[in-house]
């Protein structure tokens, strides 16, 4: 494992991912690594502007996915509203700008993906595909001869975060997108019809799940009831 250490970053690039979702970019230190999968925390006593936004309440860190790859040459943010929250409402308010120095920890977590764990299905809710995203890019830069299945659940289209790179990655070879939407006509959700029809041999891949508690813990029960061990399963708990 890599020691977390505290660094500070400078803000380069705002991306409006959705209308409730923004990523932010910074340069990324020298000799600074993490896996694919991992997270930071961002120390938020660094934004004094914040103490008026939070009411005097003690605030601390807030742990965050990273949304790039180790092998990018920069450290990516998406940060989704929480509209019981006040440090995401803040941030999509125009909190960070470009510019910004920020202070990280990292790297956390053992949520991460590693060449030998071979094809991989990831399954995310909302803003869980952030991680995933890190999979993937680390994944297809690496040039891996990984097969991945990804399934993203949304409410909506316009909730769907990196639309038009999930839209570009489909149409590879080794990746395969699978979409639902809880809130549109159809009201499709992932469930075990859906895992069985476009999974197939459950046993071939190892998973990493990320969203809600109900809804990961929804998904792991239906993945080791067809067989697949354990320890094949990671799970990344939002909430």
């Amino acid at each position: 494992m890599i020691k977390p250490t505290l660094v500070k970053v400078t803000v380069k690039r705002l991306i409006r991912e959705t209308p409730d979702t923004i990523t932010f970019e910074t340069d990324k230190p020298k000799e600074f690594n993490y896996f694919a999968g991992q997270f930071a925390t961002i120390d938020t006593k660094q934004f004094k502007e914040l103490e008026t936004v939070e009411e005097g309440r003690r605030h601390g860190p807030r742990a965050y996915s990273y949304t790039s790859s180790p092998t990018e040459d920069h450290l990516g943010f998406t940060i989704k509203k929480e509209n019981k929250g006040k440090f995401s409402p803040w941030v999509l308010s125009g909190g960070i700008n470009v510019g910004d120095e920020v202070e990280i920890r990292s790297p956390f977590g053992h949520f991460f993906y590693e060449e030998q764990m071979g094809d991989v299905v990831l399954i995310g809710a909302g803003s869980g595909i952030v991680p995933l995203r890190s999979i993937i890019r680390f994944i297809l830069d690496s040039n891996f001869k990984v097969g991945i299945k990804l399934f993203v659940s949304n409410k909506t289209e316009k909730d769907v975060i990196y639309k038009k790179e999930l839209d570009e990655w489909n149409t590879l070879n080794n990746v395969k997108v699978f979409h639902s939407l809880t809130r549109e006509k159809e009201m499709k959700r992932i469930d075990e019809e859906h895992l069985k029809k476009n999974i197939g041999d459950f046993d071939k891949f190892c998973y990493f799940l990320c969203g809600p508690n109900d809804f990961c813990n929804e998904m792991k029960e239906i993945i080791l009831k067809k067989g697949v061990a354990p320890n094949k399963v990671k799970m990344e708990k939002y909430g």
